[in-house]
């Protein structure tokens, strides 16, 4: 799954493990309405490549699990 980089606003996130703020994505907790599975993404600090879970918000995007198309919002 790719990420078009400029449908979400920039912020700053804390990497606890480096102790260094990156860059990241706006994201957002999301279910699917059919089968409630929770679309997700990782995001890799940069500085020393630790992989958080967040959350995927995208207009258009389908659950990944049953395919059903999602209405999402910006959380």
């Amino acid at each position: 799954m790719t990420i078009n980089h400029n449908q979400f606003p920039q912020f700053e996130k804390y990497c606890e493990q480096c102790k260094k703020y990156f860059s990241s994505q706006r994201m957002g907790l999301e279910q699917c309405q059919f089968c409630q599975s929770i679309l997700k993404i990782v995001l890799i600090c940069k500085t020393c490549q630790r992989r958080y879970t967040v959350y995927k918000v995208e207009p258009g995007k389908k659950c990944l699990t049953c395919n059903m198309p999602l209405k999402v919002k910006y959380l």
